[in-house]
């Protein structure tokens, strides 16, 4: 591991593979007779390397410069609107439009209670099973109770 770390931060006073390395007794170092004969390959070798850690230089820079733009660009990103859940098979939902609230009571009948944003009580509506309702109403926000089971807030246009 240190040799890597040596090799990628060009520290020249330790590095196995001879990349500026005066260490007597690597085979690779000109000043070795012993494997004199190895020294072209073991140079080819060292420049293959070289390039290799260059290149796995520029590599981890551009993952670095990626992922600091990525988590840049998802905390200043403007989260999407998630949908109301509209007609799922048995399920009481409630939805909030132009001037109206819509409710759908799902497989049971059901009682809405509608509460201005003050929690003061506006409507109570109650709907058969499998159908649906539709208030007028001004527009503001509310919270929409069903039973003691869920509340909603609802947006009206």
């Amino acid at each position: 591991m240190a040799a890597l770390f040596a090799c990628l931060f060009n520290c020249s006073w330790w590095c196995p593979l001879g990349l500026g390395s005066r260490a007597a007794g690597w085979p690779w170092n000109a000043h070795n007779g012993a494997a004199a004969e190895k020294l072209p390959e073991m140079l080819e070798f060292r420049n293959f390397f070289y390039t290799f850690v260059v290149a796995m230089k520029k590599l981890l820079i551009l993952l670095v410069v990626c992922a600091a733009v990525g988590v840049a660009s998802q905390a200043w990103a403007v989260p999407e609107p998630v949908p109301a859940v509209e007609n799922v098979a048995g399920v009481p939902s409630v939805k909030g439009g132009d001037g109206r609230i819509y409710f759908y009571a799902g497989s049971s009948d059901a009682v809405f209670s509608v509460y201005s944003i003050t929690g003061q009580l506006v409507r109570t509506v109650k709907v058969n099973a499998d159908t649906h309702a539709t208030i007028d109403i001004s527009k503001g926000f509310y919270i929409v109770r069903y039973y003691n089971v869920w509340s909603r807030k609802v947006v009206v246009k």
